[in-house]
């Protein structure tokens, strides 16, 4: 953990990645760049977990990121979380139309897309949101 960061005032950055070859190095990269891993979240489906995790490459960072006991990831049931997923964003900031697009886009039917939400200090999330960007995130958005 990096004690020099007041993870009191943090804003987020947060955006739909649809692809392993773009979800894989996005990971790489925030964490070469100094984002910790306990302020990295990712939301999918179980199937999408499922699909990403025996699909993925021999990436240490990327099966942590996936992994089954991993707290940055978190498995929904499809169709089971619409309510309880907007719940969750709003209550983590995320304005109820970004939350209610984000269910949306984590529900379409084979997909396979995942919710990746940084929190990091005001001044490193133009730097995260270009990350993202570099990797094809879709649905950017800075809270």
């Amino acid at each position: 953990m990096n004690n020099n960061i007041n993870r009191n005032n943090m804003d987020q950055v947060s955006g739909i990645f649809n692809s392993l070859s773009n979800l894989e190095p996005l990971l790489e990269n925030l964490h070469q760049v100094g984002i910790e891993e306990e302020d990295i979240n990712i939301l999918m489906t179980d199937q999408t977990k499922n699909y990403y995790a025996a699909n993925s490459n021999d990436n240490e960072f990327s099966k942590n990121a996936l992994g089954n006991n991993n707290k940055m990831s978190e498995g929904l049931s499809t169709g089971a979380v619409a309510g309880g997923l907007i719940g969750a964003l709003t209550g983590m900031g995320i304005p109820d139309d970004k939350a209610q697009e984000y269910n949306k886009a984590l529900n379409e039917k084979n997909s396979n897309n995942v919710l990746v939400i940084v929190n990091s200090p005001g001044e490193r999330v133009q730097e995260i949101r270009s990350v993202f960007e570099r990797y094809s995130g879709q649905k950017v958005k800075v809270n």
